[in-house]
Order: structure tokens, then sequence, then C-alpha cells
């Protein structure tokens, strides 16, 4: 399934891409890896997927999600979509509506300073409203 959803980079700006996210080869060429891991995070009442290299911080790969504190969450590109529950414990992705897309750049708040990637700030995303 093709869903628009923001690449994260850890060597430039962050985009919105169209990506099949049922096809594993296309995440490996956004990821940059071929060991993917995901995690399901809130920001306020919107639901978000972000899939990234689950080795990442073995290979030094660069850090692209930090805590409020400053802590490291994640490290290389990753992909983040919309997803929206479908049972207990399986999921669909979806593209990612204005006002997500308008959140996770408000929070692409604070820039490596050897390059220009963004970081976000785990703390907001984080912060859970149920709908």
């Amino acid at each position: 399934m093709t869903v628009e959803c923001y690449l994260l980079r850890e060597d430039g700006p962050a985009e919105i891409v169209a990506a099949d996210l049922d096809d594993l080869q296309e995440i490996y060429k956004f990821v940059g890896c071929e060991c993917l891991d995901l995690k399901l995070w809130w920001i306020g009442k919107h639901r978000f997927v972000f899939i990234f290299d689950d080795e990442g911080r073995l290979k030094g790969r660069k850090v692209t999600v930090v805590s409020q504190k400053g802590c490291v969450m994640l490290v290389g590109s990753c992909l983040v979509a919309g997803f929206t529950p479908t049972a207990p414990d399986d999921f669909e992705y979806r593209d990612l509506t204005e006002e997500e897309r308008n959140l996770i750049k408000v929070n692409l708040c604070k820039c490596l300073s050897e390059t220009a990637a963004p970081q976000v700030l785990f703390g907001v995303l984080t912060r859970r409203e149920d709908p």
C-alpha cells in the first residue's frame, strides 16, 4: 500500500514521500538498511508509526530522534506514517493528514550540528490523548 509519509533523513532535510509500505525493498531503500523495526507513537490524539533501522546504533548512524533530555531514541533515517488500528494486535498504514504533517514538522525542532538533518523531540511523541 502506497502512503504519503515523512522521511526523516539522517543526512539532510525531512520531506514528504510516497512509499509502498508493503514493499520491503522500497522501505530498505528509504531507510537505508535491511533490518527494520517499527514503533507506534502518539502526538496528542494522532497515531504514528515510525519505521527505522533496528541496528542503527550498532552501525554508528546519526541521531534522528532524541528525548527532551537529549537521550538518543532513534538513529538513522526513518519513515513516519499514520496508522489505523484494525484489531488488538494489528493496524493498517494510512496517509498522514495535513494536521499530522504539520505536527511532525513543528516538532522537527532540533538540528544536528554536522548536517541540516532534523531531530524529533521524543517527549512530544509520547504524550497520548485517547480519541
